[in-house]
């Protein structure tokens, strides 16, 4: 939906938030409930680390209510062993067969790219073109880690084509 703003956490399973933010009669198990009547969104850092089995987001999608968004982030095999080179477009498609089951549950997938890999706006390209249509999603605006100037560039058609 465009123009919504919705704001969530990093994650949701957290021992610190333990009575703080989840009341301690509340189960582990079911934290994410709790978290999914106060938040709309949370960012997934878990398929970052480890491609989650298709039984696991089937199961993030059927415990979401119709409003909540996940905005999954790729896995770091993609972006920092292969640097979304040789091989980084069947992996996405790996990748994107395990969120299948989030639907539209899935607001955005977050690609992080190694802080070492640079400017390279023809790789970016390349692996925007060979990833799966129904996935890419035109973007306009990046900031480089450490950096604090954004560059913007106005999206056009699909694809993402712009590299901080």
């Amino acid at each position: 939906m465009a123009g919504d703003i919705r704001v969530g956490t990093s994650g949701w399973q957290y021992d610190d938030w333990d009575g703080r933010f989840y009341p301690h009669d509340v189960a582990r198990t079911r934290w994410f409930d709790h978290y999914a009547r106060i938040f709309p969104t949370v960012e997934v850092n878990y398929s970052f680390y480890r491609l989650p089995r298709t039984s696991t987001t089937q199961r993030w999608h059927d415990r979401a209510p119709n409003r909540f968004r996940y905005a999954c982030k790729g896995s770091r095999y993609v972006t920092h062993n292969l640097k979304l080179g040789e091989g980084s477009a069947e992996a996405v498609g790996n990748v994107m067969e395990r969120m299948a089951p989030l639907k539209t549950f899935l607001a955005v997938m977050l690609w992080q790219l190694p802080p070492n890999l640079g400017k390279d706006v023809p790789r970016l390209d390349r692996s925007s073109r060979s990833s799966p249509r129904a996935w890419v999603t035109p973007w306009s605006s990046v900031t480089p880690p450490g950096s604090t100037t954004t560059s913007s560039t106005p999206s056009t058609g699909t694809g993402s084509r712009t590299c901080g």
